[in-house]
């Protein structure tokens, strides 16, 4: 663990549309490529969170292998859509924050929380 960095990572629709269109199909469809990515890249996953209309998930891996494991995963779900949706296909963005492996159980716990957060009325 001492050379893998710890990530936060999250997805987002960039038109706040859908990011999974056909929800079970389509959600499962990026759970097996995040699996695959998984098995061939070096990537650990601690937790993930898919909503409606965003991802977030904790992972770590090589410093250097993260972008390339964002990039091929999100290539490859990007063409899956566009062949399935054309010009409806969802249109993403994301940010990744590097974290301490200190806090690794707090993180789990907010990523874990997302959905809470996300069903409390906005302004209260």
């Amino acid at each position: 663990m001492d050379r893998e960095r710890l990530y936060h990572i999250l997805l987002w629709t960039g038109d706040s549309g859908d990011l999974f269109p056909e929800k079970r199909k389509d959600r499962e469809r990026f759970l097996k490529l995040l699996r695959k990515a998984r098995k061939s890249g070096d990537l650990r996953v601690y937790a993930y969170c898919l909503l409606r209309d965003r991802l977030q998930f904790l992972c770590s891996c090589p410093p250097d292998m993260i972008e390339k494991i964002l990039a091929s995963v999100e290539g490859v779900y990007r063409n899956y859509c566009q062949s399935k949706y054309r010009d409806k296909a969802p249109l993403w963005e994301h940010g990744m924050y590097e974290c301490g492996w200190g806090g690794l159980i707090d993180l789990v716990r907010y990523v874990h929380r997302a959905p809470k957060r996300a069903e409390k009325p906005k302004g209260l």
